[in-house]
This record gives structure tokens, sequence and C-alpha cells, in this order.
């Protein structure tokens, strides 16, 4: 469905480069605050067992009770639609533009011509650096921030993708491709589907030939008597 989505958006020459994602620490990261409901809803469980009020106080227990119940099924709502939301986010750099698409049933996108686009600044943590993370913000000839990408997967190389498309585009020659073996992890150009987390994948070789065996040496041929014949006289 995401695909046909930007399949819409994409007018008459233009070429996806790049499909690219947010790395998963960003789905922890939006899922924070339903993930910490439910750890309250945990330890008002745990405090209720504990102090177990008796008498009239027990009207504590049913106020505990309901808000307990309330925070836990907020909690187990809030937390897939979050990582759905997660999920739908994409990353795109085409020929022409970069586009931002995210939603799942309302469908947003936000997109910033190459053209316009005047610096890109990339910050990445020493956690982005372990994880292959980076953080960029997307500038646009005014000088005003136009796109910030949170914890984009291998973010340096999608910049550097968005500068070469850039100047593609200042020199006339808009890319069809990304240059034969550029990567960028999770991307979905060729050479970004044959990445692996451990390492590039390898190019193919030829396959070894068997070794044959050397030819045997020429004999020179015996002179024969119509050589001798041929011979002037001494």
């Amino acid at each position: 469905m995401a695909e046909d989505y930007l399949r819409q958006l994409l007018a008459t020459g233009e070429v996806v480069l790049i499909d690219a994602r947010q790395h998963w620490m960003a789905a922890i990261r939006f899922a924070l605050k339903p993930i910490l409901l439910l750890l309250l809803a945990v330890a008002l469980f745990i405090a209720n067992q504990i102090l177990d009020f008796d008498g009239f106080l027990d009207i504590i227990n049913t106020l505990v009770r309901v808000v307990l119940i309330v925070a836990a099924i907020a909690a187990v709502i809030w937390l897939p639609i979050d990582l759905v939301r997660w999920r739908s986010r994409k990353y795109v750099l085409t020929n022409r533009r970069v586009l931002r698409l995210e939603g799942v049933l309302t469908k947003n996108s936000t997109d910033s011509s190459l053209e316009k686009i005047s610096d890109i600044e990339s910050s990445q943590s020493v956690l982005g650096r372990a994880l292959g993370y980076t953080d960029l913000t997307l500038y646009t000839a005014s000088d005003q921030a136009n796109e910030e990408y949170d914890q984009l997967v291998d973010g340096l190389q999608f910049k550097k993708a968005v500068l070469d498309a850039r100047e593609a585009i200042r020199v006339g020659q808009p890319l069809q491709a990304l240059p034969e073996g550029f990567v960028v992890s999770g991307g979905t150009n060729a050479a970004s589907r044959g990445y692996s987390d451990s390492k590039p994948a390898e190019p193919a070789t030829a396959p070894a030939l068997e070794p044959t065996e050397p030819a045997a040496p020429v004999q020179p041929e015996a002179p024969t008597a119509a050589d001798d014949d041929s011979k002037p006289a001494g």
C-alpha cells in the first residue's frame, strides 16, 4: 500500500533512488510514553498488593484498580499504534526531490526540491555511530530548517546521495540511478538490497579453471633426401 501511494506521488520521468527508514531505536523513542504508562500500571498494582487497605479505606483499593485498568488498556492500545506509525515512515530520495512519507489510514507527505536544498546538517551521537543511524536537517535557500530526519538508518550515506543528486540537477543531468556499488544500509537500490549487516555482499568471482597438462615439445623434423639434393655443391 505504501509503495502504491509513493508511485502516485512521482511525476513523469521521476525515479526513486533510495527508499530508507528510521532505525529501530526511533521505535523505542516514539513508544516511550506508552511503555512508561504500562510500567506505572505495574507499579500501582504492586503497591496496591503491598498496602491492601482495609475497612473504610477499601475505596482506595477500588480507585487504584480503576486507574490501573485504564492505564493498562491505554498503554496496550497506544503502543502498537506508535509502532505502526514508526513502521509507516519512509524517507525517499528521487532524482528531483526528497520526500518524507508517514501515516497509515491518513497519508501525509512533505517534500523538498533538490534545487532548493542549500545545506544538510548531520548529527551523530556515540550511540548513533555504534548502531548506524544519523539525524539529518535539510535547509532551503532561505537558511530555514525545512525537514528533520531523525535517526535515519545509514544517514551519512543518505546525505551523500542527496548531494550527488543535487549536483546532477545543477549540471542538467538528473540521475537515473545511484552509482554502481553505492550502498545505503536498508535502502532499496540494487546495491543496498544485497547489503548484509555484517559486511557488504562480495562480488561474484569467475569459476576457477581446471589445470591443463602442458603441451609436449615439438620435435624438429629430420632432414630428407630432397633437402640434401637442393644444397649447392661445395
